[in-house]
């Protein structure tokens, strides 16, 4: 994208179209793009924006070093089918596929990851990732 064609509605389209179709856009000009009505791409758009950008390779790495700031582990409703399993990052993956299956409490809101990918939600091994939340 050339810099007079960057405009609120095409870096929303681009993002949509990559998010979707796992296309890819040179550059980072839209990450800090005002969308229409003066909202601010968030920060877990713009990481969802870079990881589009990543090699298969690249993208293996990032979740590795995510894991090991994942507090998941000493979660209340984390159990011990999800800690046999080695079930972690729900933000990122999605639920848990068999073994979580009721909510005692979430320490999500309190997890590095949170703030760095700009986490809104919370309950992520019940409930899907950040993007299902989202309905991305």
């Amino acid at each position: 994208m050339k810099g007079a064609d960057v405009t609120p509605v095409t870096c929303i389209l681009k993002l949509r179209e990559r998010l979707t179709n796992k296309t890819r856009f040179p550059g980072n000009r839209c990450a800090l793009m005002r969308l229409q009505g003066g909202d601010v791409m968030d920060k877990f758009e713009q990481v969802m924006q870079q990881m589009a950008q990543m090699t298969q390779e690249d993208m293996m790495k990032m979740i590795e070093s995510k894991k090991k700031l994942c507090i998941c582990g000493g979660c209340p409703t984390y159990n011990e089918c999800a800690r046999e399993n080695k079930e972690l990052l729900y933000c990122a993956v999605g639920g848990s596929p068999t073994c979580i299956t009721r909510e005692n409490d979430c320490i999500c809101p309190s997890c590095p990851l949170t703030e760095q990918m700009g986490l809104k939600h919370e309950y992520f091994c019940t409930r899907g990732s950040e993007k299902e939340q989202r309905g991305m």
